[in-house]
């Protein structure tokens, strides 16, 4: 595993075992990834025992060409840290790329719930920045779970001083419903107190939804 916060966050995780039928599925996911203009998909390959299912997902200001971008690179990094394996995620900071042979469509999936990182830097008023930033990502929830099945994103910020401003986002795949959606960012949130308590910036990723906040410049 690898994490690290910024525009080179990286986090991937691998199970399972070998199969060569799996993994030959596996080499045609780029092509499958080239032939149209999304930044969501949800595909499967093959069929069982051999069948693979797929999710990609970009995030919401992306562009197709830098989706198409990162979703290479995220590819070809796990197909190489994972090289074996017939269930494997990696997480990158504009794209999220995940492969099993189990069914993970229209579902929540939260078991790789451990991915976090966060800004070293404290704040000043530890318990007045985690009220207002639970209150930001709360909002946020509402209305990224109110999203289309094409897109479930949302982004905003809110003041904590006269001098600073929490930006966030919250997403889900757009495949959950607007209740998995909600009870997704609800495990996510639950992570707060352990991932970033008092930091000035920090994120959740899981396989469902993520969300991020931060005092730099907008996430989006």
């Amino acid at each position: 595993m690898d994490s690290k916060i910024g525009l080179q966050f990286i986090f991937y995780i691998c199970t399972y075992a070998p199969n060569s039928v799996f993994q030959k599925n596996i080499q045609t996911i780029p092509s499958i990834l080239n032939r149209s203009d999304a930044t969501f998909y949800n595909f499967s390959i093959g069929s069982n025992p051999d069948l693979t299912n797929v999710i990609a997902l970009c995030r919401g200001d992306v562009g197709v060409t830098r989706c198409r971008s990162c979703l290479g690179v995220a590819y070809n990094q796990l197909t190489t840290k994972c090289a074996n394996e017939k269930e494997s995620i990696m997480w990158r900071d504009e794209c999220m790329l995940r492969y099993s042979d189990r069914g993970i469509f229209n579902k929540i999936n939260t078991f790789f719930s451990n991915a976090f990182a966060f800004d070293k830097n404290l704040a000043a008023d530890a318990n007045e920045f985690n009220k207002k930033v639970r209150s930001l990502l709360d909002r946020l929830q509402e209305k990224a779970a109110a999203g289309t099945s094409l897109l479930k994103l949302n982004t905003g910020n809110i003041s904590i001083t006269d001098n600073t401003t929490v930006h966030g986002l919250a997403q889900c795949t757009p495949d959950l419903t607007a209740m998995q959606c909600k009870d997704c960012l609800d495990e996510a949130f639950a992570y707060l107190p352990t991932c970033c308590d008092g930091k000035r910036g920090g994120r959740v990723v899981m396989p469902s939804c993520n969300f991020r906040y931060g005092t730099g410049l907008p996430l989006l």
